[in-house]
């Protein structure tokens, strides 16, 4: 939880720009701000994985609760950021050899 207050802090719980998509570019910096790269790349794999799974449900309890849902209190927009800056680390990159494929 302390990663998401971190980042809402930051962007002071203010609008914050929403994600372009499709992602054109494994730039981050480019999709978001330098400090959003910074701040998902200070993580590791697990850090950043956990983070996605708190968001998705945080999101799902929120919309549990509160009719406007969770763009409310824009938490969809920190999930979307996650997953552009996931999507960005495999932009242009050949999955095949990044991706082992059971010969089963």
């Amino acid at each position: 939880m302390g990663k998401i207050k971190e980042f809402f802090e930051h962007h002071e719980y203010k609008d914050i720009k929403p994600i372009r998509k499709p992602i054109k570019t494994s730039n981050y910096t480019t999709i978001t701000s330098e400090w959003d790269n910074n701040f998902f790349t200070s993580m590791d794999e697990d850090q950043i994985s956990d983070l996605v799974m708190v968001n998705k449900t945080f999101i799902k309890s929120i919309n549990s609760y509160f009719s406007k849902g969770a763009g409310y209190l824009q938490c969809d927009i920190l999930f979307d950021y996650c997953l552009a800056f996931i999507a960005s680390q495999f932009k242009g990159k050949n999955l095949s050899l990044a991706i082992p494929l059971n010969s089963n």
